[in-house]
């Protein structure tokens, strides 16, 4: 090898040894060399106490026995640790080149696994959102609680279980696994998720923007159930293809079906199948606070295949975030839906907020066959501060970060309801704008702090977390 390039390639594997993110400086070695092909050897993993080396290596852009320039491999090396991220599997990972041999290279992949049991007790309402709660007098009744136990990470293969038990103003059980691997590749995985609950109230008609309930003191007004199945197929790191089939229970009191003979096709209790598919392509640079890259989704789901029960769907989502320059972003949120036949039961009339949400009409129920919304959003770092913990007993971070994010936004939406009712916001423009404040703390815990004005005349102050459409 001739020496200068010798050195060329001395200087970089120096700048990569000692550097503590997978970013380097390419332009420090001065390496515009893109036609000598370097084979990546071997790829050395560390620190994943609790998961398994085929998961880690699943998420880089580059396998053993590839061959790249090695400006190439550098820009692999960002790309894979934003996708180690974004399995919040992690909260650091460092890849950089550990030695080379010629042109045959070794990297070295070193994360620090996040905690994956979360018992967490939970104390939650009953209603939407606070606003509504405030309308139903803000009683302890219409209170439920319980514990959400979820391990993140549970064979070290990237699956979760999930265990919820809920009691108060709905007694519901909840019993998940996501993520069993069924081939070698990491390619295909499964889904299941069983569900079962019982509630004192069920909401059977929408009146002026907001739902009548039907309440049932002595007993309860509905009991429900769901089982799915799911088949997932993830052909790239980008892209996933879901497959799912569910079948649900409803049966509510009589009194229900008197107060709305149109609430379902039936009379009594009420089941039906459900067939879904959902495709999802994700390129963010963060996952759970993105400021740059791009999120989308579509799906198609057939509930009922008879005269009593048969409804179709379709949603289309985007999310892009566009970086203005290092302290604004720029966010811009796109949804549409359509139902068909447009002739349905209440229970599949919802729209808003079930297939998605405007801020500023969180306090609003919007039903309707067909719609969408845009959202814009401007956001701005304010404070950007890391905590250091000096103790090193207990496996946590030595750094906790925190950051405030300043924003504006607005939103507008419409939302076609064939049959519409007296006072409905269907079957008009909806516009909204308002300020917020979003706070991102330890393990990517995000609060949303928004104050909104809507076009109806209503404004106030509404609690949200992560969300993306």
């Amino acid at each position: 090898m001739p020496f200068w390039k010798s050195g060329v390639l001395f200087c970089c594997l120096i700048s990569l040894a000692f550097s503590t993110k997978a970013q380097v400086a390419v332009d420090s070695v001065k390496l515009h060399d893109s036609v000598t092909l370097f084979t990546v050897k071997g790829i050395i993993v560390s620190g994943n106490k609790h998961t398994k080396r085929q998961i880690v290596l699943r998420e880089l852009s580059f396998k053993e026995g590839e061959r790249y320039p090695l400006n190439v491999l550098v820009d692999k090396f960002n790309e894979s640790k934003k996708q180690l991220l974004s399995t919040e599997l992690f909260y650091d990972a460092v890849i950089a080149l550990k030695n080379f041999e010629d042109h045959d290279v070794n990297i070295q992949v070193n994360v620090k696994e996040r905690w994956y049991i979360f018992p967490l007790p939970f104390f939650k309402l009953a209603d939407r959102n606070f606003a509504e709660w405030r309308r139903n007098g803000m009683s302890l009744n219409r209170v439920n609680y319980g514990v959400d136990i979820t391990h993140k990470n549970f064979t070290g293969r990237n699956d979760q279980l999930n265990i919820y038990l809920m009691t108060g103003f709905t007694h519901q059980v909840r019993l998940g696994y996501r993520n069993l691997f069924l081939d070698k590749a990491l390619k295909w995985s499964d889904n299941f998720s069983f569900a079962y609950g019982k509630t004192k109230e069920i909401g059977y008609q929408t009146i002026n923007n907001l739902v009548a309930t039907y309440k049932n003191t002595d007993s309860f007004a509905q009991t429900f159930s769901r089982t799915s199945i799911e088949l997932n197929y993830r052909p790239a790191l980008k892209t996933r293809h879901t497959f799912g089939f569910a079948y649900n229970y409803l049966a509510a009191a009589d009194t229900v079906f008197k107060l709305n003979p149109k609430f379902t096709n039936t009379t009594s209790s009420f089941t039906y199948p459900e067939l879904y598919y959902r495709f999802n392509y994700t390129d963010l640079d963060y996952y759970p606070y993105p400021k740059s890259g791009i999120i989308g989704e579509a799906v198609f789901s057939q509930k009922g295949f008879n005269r009593e029960s048969h409804f179709a769907a379709l949603t289309l989502k985007t999310s892009q975030y566009i970086p203005i320059n290092e302290s604004y972003f720029f966010n811009l949120r796109l949804m549409g839906h359509i139902k068909f036949p447009f002739d349905q039961p209440y229970l599949f009339r919802r729209f808003l907020p079930v297939e998605g949400y405007m801020q500023g009409f969180e306090g609003n129920v919007l039903d309707g066959v067909a719609g969408g919304y845009a959202k814009t959003i401007l956001t701005r770092q304010i404070f950007n501060r890391t905590y250091s913990i000096p103790s090193k007993k207990i496996d946590l971070p030595n750094n906790i970060p925190v950051h405030v994010y300043a924003k504006v936004f607005g939103n507008t939406g419409y939302v076609y309801d064939n049959q519409p009712t007296v006072g409905t916001y269907s079957n008009k423009w909806l516009f909204s704008a308002g300020v917020g404040l979003d706070i991102v703390v330890f393990y990517d815990w995000i609060f949303k702090i928004e104050y909104s004005f809507a076009s109806i005349g209503q404004k106030g102050l509404f609690l949200h977390t992560r969300d993306f459409y």
